[in-house]
């Protein structure tokens, strides 16, 4: 009995204990505009305003280098390549020799032809002297010089063979990979070797026809390249063709290479930039305010202490900023740095990049 009373009252206890610890925290609750407070702390960011500056108005366009001097050495006549005088990629000169043929015998006809050239010259000069004293007749004299003629003919011909058992540079440039081996026998038409003449490079690319009136013969223009990023190449205008391609509304020009350029060589690819006028009163933000997404370039507008993330049509770049070509007033303030924690309509508290920035701040 006494224990079945006991259970009782320690019940009862823990009952009354239970509701004494609701009534506590239903009287007392955490405030929730507190919590409400914190989840929207203020965060701390870096704005600028947007500027209006003067931009200078940039065709671009894209094309690859060439040469006007490329071509593929072959063989002019039959031999066995008797000596080799070159090396894969190298420099040569304009008329170097590069490979010979076996020539002997081309060699010993020439000689022939040429003793036979000196016996009809001396001929023919004694039969003139007999003829202009009248003591040979003007058949004898016609017959000495005709075989002069022949003889002459002859050690052109001979020697043409013999030339042509000499491969020799038409200009200076660079040899590709050879083709033919020593001792190897070649014949008319067999491919030798590529020489390209990389030192008078020409820019050859396409631009809209609308562009047309803003290219000018001789006009200078800058030339980059993905193998050379850092590098910029001058080069000038030196053609513009005389009609329009009907297929892509383009004209062709070109423009040559004008500072040292030895790293460069025909066929690579480059980009042209070339300033056509001036942007007066052009919107531009810091690069680092723009965020690109799927949907594409964002920036986030502060106003009221306030983050909103507003889309813009970005154009040119240059020295760090990003033309605005809208989306944005002239007033408008950009978050500049902080821009990975905030969201959309995030609470912020503003520090200005500048003192001239901070000038006429009232959007904030």
């Amino acid at each position: 009995m006494f224990f079945k009373y006991r259970r009782m009252l320690v019940s009862v206890g823990i009952l009354l204990a239970l509701l004494i610890i609701s009534a506590f925290y239903f009287n007392n609750p955490k405030p929730l505009p507190e919590r409400k407070a914190q989840s929207e702390q203020s965060l701390l960011v870096t704005v600028e305003h947007a500027s209006e500056d003067d931009l200078p108005i940039k065709l671009r366009a894209y094309g690859e280098l060439i040469t006007k001097q490329s071509v593929q050495l072959s063989a002019q006549a039959e031999g066995r390549i008797q000596t080799v005088n070159i090396s894969d990629g190298e420099q040569v000169e304009a008329e170097q020799l590069l490979f010979e043929l076996e020539n002997t015998s081309q060699e010993a006809r020439l000689n022939q032809a040429r003793a036979n050239l000196s016996l009809a010259e001396l001929h023919f000069d004694r039969t003139k002297k007999l003829y202009d004293r009248g003591a040979t007749s003007l058949q004898e004299f016609d017959q000495a010089k005709s075989s002069l003629d022949a003889q002459a003919a002859e050690v052109d011909l001979y020697q043409d063979e013999w030339d042509k058992t000499q491969i020799k540079a038409p200009f200076a440039g660079t040899l590709s990979h050879q083709e033919v081996s020593l001792g190897e026998t070649v014949y008319p038409g067999t491919s030798l070797i590529r020489l390209v003449d990389n030192n008078n490079l020409i820019a050859q690319f396409t631009v809209p026809e609308k562009y047309l009136s803003s290219i000018k013969l001789g006009q200078d223009i800058n030339i980059t390249t993905p193998a050379y990023k850092d590098k910029v190449y001058q080069a000038q205008v030196t053609y513009i063709a005389p009609m329009v391609n009907s297929s892509s509304r383009s004209v062709r020009v070109e423009a040559k290479i004008i500072s040292e350029h030895s790293d460069l060589i025909a066929g690579m690819s480059i980009n042209i930039e070339h300033i056509i006028g001036t942007a007066e009163k052009t919107i531009t933000v810091p690069e680092e305010s723009i965020h690109i997404s799927l949907e594409g370039a964002n920036v986030f507008v502060v106003k009221n202490n306030h983050a909103y993330e507003t889309p813009v049509k970005i154009g040119q770049r240059l020295n760090g900023r990003v033309e605005i070509i809208s989306g944005l007033s002239a007033d408008s303030i950009v978050v500049t740095r902080g821009t990975q924690q905030v969201r959309n309509g995030s609470s912020v508290t503003s520090q200005f990049a500048n003192i001239k920035s901070a000038v006429n701040n009232e959007n904030i």
